[in-house]
């Protein structure tokens, strides 16, 4: 009885070229190197320092401070006499209520579902790696949803409006602007 061979370890390894579709033996890269095709000199792959563990607790940490960053007030407005909490939840409310739903429905899937899908499949890919098991449909879904997480676009539309809006009304910045603010940073 033969035994298969374990690859897991390899230090070689085949990889297709995007560029030219040339199948080249590459060793695994160190951190800051990387491999180069022969024929077209396309990048194949970079020895990142980035590990799926660093990453699975970065999107955890993206799980601890979302519900800080989208459910508690980030700025108070008082206009014209009246104090305006502003939230990303009660800005998504206020937009569906107006008669901008479709608006509305874009910036939760982009600000709030997406970025929520997006740490919770990296944690997945994590899970895999330690049950051994082959993520294909969570690496499938994770190349769908990343152009969809657009937290830090709202992070960019909150400091246009802060620069906006202190011409018309007094400003008070909360303190849950950090989570949001770090929330925004990791999930890029």
């Amino acid at each position: 009885m033969t035994k298969t061979p374990d690859f897991t370890h390899a230090t070689y390894r085949l990889v297709r070229c995007i560029g030219c579709d040339a199948t080249v033996s590459v060793r695994r890269p160190q951190a800051g190197e990387y491999a180069q095709c022969p024929r077209c000199h396309q990048k194949l792959q970079s020895g990142s320092r980035w590990s799926l563990k660093r990453c699975s607790l970065i999107a955890l940490s993206i799980l601890i401070l979302m519900p800080f960053a989208l459910g508690y007030p980030l700025l108070s407005l008082d206009l014209l006499g009246t104090k305006i909490d502003a939230s990303v939840w009660k800005g998504i409310w206020k937009m569906a209520v107006e008669g901008y739903s479709y608006t509305a429905f874009m910036i939760f899937i982009c600000a709030v579902l997406m970025p929520v899908s997006f740490a919770i499949l990296v944690i997945m890919l994590q899970l895999s790696k330690l049950l051994k098991i082959k993520p294909r449909n969570v690496l499938l879904f994770v190349g769908y949803i990343k152009p969809w997480v657009m937290f830090d676009v709202y992070l960019v539309a909150l400091g246009v409006t802060m620069f906006k809006v202190r011409e018309y009304a007094t400003l008070e910045v909360d303190v849950y602007l950090i989570a949001f603010v770090f929330t925004a940073l990791l999930t890029t």
